[in-house]
């Protein structure tokens, strides 16, 4: 069915570009690909593919998921409703499988089919990576502008990058906001389910493969950093709830599974700088108000019988001063 699916994509491509022929935009499509495809996979993974399917693979992936671009971007009319049908049927396996790590198709594809003909990408990009905040509003699908300062390595590294460089909250918007009487950790809210959850843990293993380990360079860490800094916040259920509470986190998943979720992920992964920069800044904060923390945590620990004493001494004060004004009379 995919196979089916993937042929059919490819064929109505075709049909919205100069090309009068299958074998003319595939020879197009390698001129503009180039000689070097090997080097963008690992040797096992393309030892035993030909030249010609590994292009030809490559051609039919790219027009699938930028037909899918066009379906997402309210070009539905434009597309034959078989291939509609099973873009909406299947729109949580796609919108997995497109942020899976192995999956991912070097741009150069995407750049080259985009030559071709327009296909949105870039409103595509944030429309889907917008949701990881679970923002609504009429500027929600507004694209990002990807000039030549951005080459991304693959469509997974163009929501990295518009997660991190976006105008609006970004993962790597995280600190400590001091007040009068109290200081708290500011972060970019989260949306979770099974496919954000997806998108997350691949962008975290994509950090890991190209970022240097001991790299100060906050950026590429940030996705690691981030879910580290919300990890620490969440070790029991009551935590998770707090944070719904806050709108930190929102999502379908139970206060149960979502800390399961980070417990097990920081097993994998390193805070990185801007991890080691929060964590500084409230050791800072605790050597500085270390007496406020600690009536702090006594009023937290004990504000029912703190309300009960006060109450009763209200009930109290209120029975004197009857008894008191009775004796005056």
């Amino acid at each position: 069915m995919l196979t089916m699916a993937k042929n059919v994509a490819t064929q109505h491509f075709m049909l919205g570009t100069t090309f009068t022929s299958f074998d003319e935009m595939y020879e197009a499509f390698c001129l503009g690909i180039g000689d070097h495809v090997r080097s963008f996979f690992t040797d096992n993974v393309v030892a035993y593919t030909s030249h010609y399917t590994l292009k030809l693979d490559m051609l039919r992936d790219g027009c699938f998921l930028l037909q899918y671009m066009l379906l997402r971007t309210n070009s539905r009319d434009t597309m034959p409703p078989s291939l509609a049908c099973y873009f909406d049927s299947n729109r949580v396996v796609i919108d997995r499988d497109i942020m899976l790590l192995e999956n991912q198709l070097p741009w150069v594809v995407i750049q080259t089919l985009r030559h071709f003909k327009e296909v949105p990408v870039e409103k595509f990009i944030a429309k889907m990576a917008r949701t990881l905040q679970g923002r609504k509003g009429n500027d929600d699908d507004r694209p990002f502008v990807l000039d030549g300062s951005c080459t991304p390595p693959h469509l997974l590294g163009l929501v990295r990058f518009y997660k991190i460089a976006s105008q609006t909250t970004k993962f790597i918007d995280m600190g400590i906001t001091k007040r009068l009487f109290c200081s708290e950790i500011f972060l970019a809210p989260l949306l979770l389910d099974e496919t954000r959850l997806c998108w997350l843990v691949n962008m975290a293993a994509f950090e890991l493969c190209v970022a240097a380990p001991f790299s100060s360079d906050t950026e590429k860490h940030a996705v690691c950093s981030y879910l580290v800094i919300l990890a620490m916040l969440m070790d029991h259920e009551e935590d998770v709830h707090k944070l719904r509470s806050k709108g930190l986190v929102q999502g379908e998943l139970s206060n149960k599974e979502i800390p399961n979720f980070f417990k097990a992920i920081v097993k994998h992964i390193s805070g990185g700088p801007l991890y080691i920069r929060l964590m500084e800044e409230i050791d800072d904060y605790k050597l500085k108000r270390w007496m406020w923390i600690k009536v702090h945590k006594f009023i937290y620990k004990n504000y029912k019988t703190i309300a009960a004493v006060l109450s009763v001494v209200g009930v109290l004060v209120g029975i004197f001063k009857a008894l008191y004004a009775l004796k005056q009379h």
